[in-house]
C-alpha cells in the first residue's frame, strides 16, 4: 500500500475504522473476516494517516501511545511469531479489546508477550493442542511454570509470584474474551484464580504491595555518589566548553541522578520533562520550584512536581547539553514534513524539545535518529 493510499479524509477514515469489541465484530474475528484501522495519526489538516489494519501481522502505533523513554522498535505489536492461524486472532482480539479500553502500549507489550508463551507451549503438545484450554490443561500449564526459573541479580532463581501471576492471567483473559472460540473450552481453574495459582494471595500479597521492590541506597554509597555527581554540575560550565565525551556523559547522568534523587520521579517522566518546565513561587522566606512533566504509569497526565533549586539546575544544564541536538532534530522535521513522511514528522514533534536526547546510528540506515535515553548509565562506575 503507498503513502498516498494510507492517507484518508475524515469521512474515509470513519467507515474504514477497526469496529469497536462486539458480539459481531467476535464473530468476524473468528471467521477470519474482521478488518479496519486499528492505528493512526491525525493530521495537522484534519486528514488520517493509517499506521496499522487488524489483519496485518505487525501494528504500528504512533510515539504518542508509548512513553519519553520508548524507542521506535518499541512501538510495534508483532502477532507474526504466533503460527497457529486461531491463535493469532484469539491474541489480536485480546489486544485489541484491551486496546480500547484504554490500557497502555506497555502493558498491551506484556500482555502479548505472556501470550506467546503461553500459546507456544500449548503448540509443543499435540494433546494439549487437541484439548484447548481447559482446567486439566491450565494445571499442566501451571506445573510447567513452576519449574521455570529466571536469573536476577547474577543468581538464577524461581519466578516470583508475581511473575507467575502475569502469566496465568492471560488465560483468564483468553476465557473472558475469547469463550466463542473452539480452543477455549472452559474456565482455566473453576473456583480459583491466577493470583491463588501463583501462590499471589495472603501474607505473600500483603508483602509485595507494602514492601518497596527498589532496595534503599545505604549511605555508604549513596553519600559518595552524591559527592561525585555533584562536582560534574558544579564545573558544568567548564564540561560543556570542552565537549569531551565521557565528560559529557558525566554530566548528563549525574543531571538524571539528581533529578530522581530530589523529586521522586519515574525515569519516564524524568525524559518526559521540556526545557524550562518548571517555575518558583515564594511563600515568606522561602522558595518553592515545580517541574512540569507528563506521568504516564499513574494515568495522571501532565502534573508538577515539588523539588529544590538544584533539580532546576539539572534541567538547564541538560537542556544546554542537548542544544545542538535539538538543532539538528528540527532540521530532520523540517525535512520529514518536506517529504511527507507524517510518521516520522509525527515521532520527532513528540520527542522536540526535551531536555534528555541522544543521537544514534544503528535504528536507520539513510538517516540519524533521535530518541529519548532510556537508561541510567552506572554513574559511580567511572569514579
Amino acid at each position: 500500500m503507498s503513502s498516498i493510499e494510507l492517507i484518508l479524509t475524515q469521512a474515509e477514515f470513519a467507515i474504514q475504522q477497526c469496529p469497536k469489541p462486539s458480539t459481531s465484530a467476535l464473530e468476524q474475528v473468528i471467521d477470519g473476516s474482521l478488518t479496519g484501522i486499528v492505528t493512526y495519526i491525525k493530521l495537522a489538516n484534519g486528514e488520517y494517516q493509517t499506521l496499522s489494519r487488524f489483519e496485518e501481522d505487525v501494528w504500528v502505533f504512533p510515539a504518542r501511545k508509548g512513553t519519553k523513554a520508548t524507542i521506535a522498535s518499541a512501538l510495534n505489536l508483532t502477532f507474526s511469531t504466533i503460527d497457529d492461524t486461531q491463535m493469532k486472532r484469539m491474541a489480536k482480539w485480546v489486544i485489541w479489546s484491551k486496546f480500547k479500553k484504554g490500557l497502555a502500549l506497555n502493558t498491551l507489550v506484556k500482555t502479548l508477550d505472556k501470550l506467546k508463551s503461553y500459546f507456544q507451549w500449548v503448540l509443543s503438545s499435540d494433546t494439549t493442542v487437541t484439548h484447548g484450554l481447559t482446567a486439566f490443561t491450565s494445571n499442566a500449564y501451571v506445573r510447567h511454570v513452576n519449574t521455570l526459573h529466571s536469573k536476577r541479580k547474577g543468581e538464577t532463581k524461581p519466578l516470583t509470584a508475581v511473575t507467575k501471576v502475569d502469566r496465568f492471567r492471560v488465560l483468564e483473559y483468553l476465557y473472558y474474551h475469547c469463550k466463542e472460540f473452539d480452543f477455549v473450552k472452559e474456565h482455566p481453574w473453576p473456583q480459583s484464580t491466577a493470583n491463588e495459582q501463583a501462590g499471589y494471595v495472603g501474607e505473600a500479597y500483603r508483602e509485595a504491595i507494602t514492601k518497596g521492590k527498589t532496595p534503599i541506597i545505604p549511605n555508604k554509597v549513596l553519600i559518595p555518589l552524591c559527592q561525585f555527581t555533584k562536582s560534574y554540575l558544579d564545573k558544568a560550565d567548564e564540561i560543556l566548553e570542552s565537549s569531551k565525551k565521557r565528560e559529557t556523559l558525566l554530566l548528563r547522568d549525574s543531571c538524571i541522578f539528581w533529578l530522581l534523587l530530589t523529586t521522586g520521579m519515574r525515569i519516564h517522566e524524568i525524559l518526559g520533562i521540556k526545557r524550562d518546565a518548571y517555575r518558583s513561587e515564594t511563600k515568606g522566606d522561602t522558595t518553592y520550584y515545580h517541574i512540569e512533566t507528563v506521568s504516564e504509569k499513574t494515568h495522571t497526565g501532565l502534573a508538577e512536581w515539588i523539588a529544590p533549586r538544584i533539580a532546576t539546575e539539572a534541567i538547564d544544564i541538560l537542556g544546554r547539553l542537548s542544544a545542538p541536538l535539538q538543532d539538528q532534530l528540527e532540521c530532520d522535521l523540517l525535512k520529514a514534513k518536506a517529504s511527507n513522511d507524517h510518521v516520522e514528522a509525527h515521532r520527532l514533534e513528540e520527542i522536540s524539545n526535551h531536555i534528555c536526547l541522544v543521537m544514534v546510528n544503528k535504528f536507520c540506515r539513510d538517516s540519524k535518529r533521535h530518541f529519548l535515553i532510556h537508561y541510567i548509565s552506572d554513574v559511580a562506575s567511572y569514579n
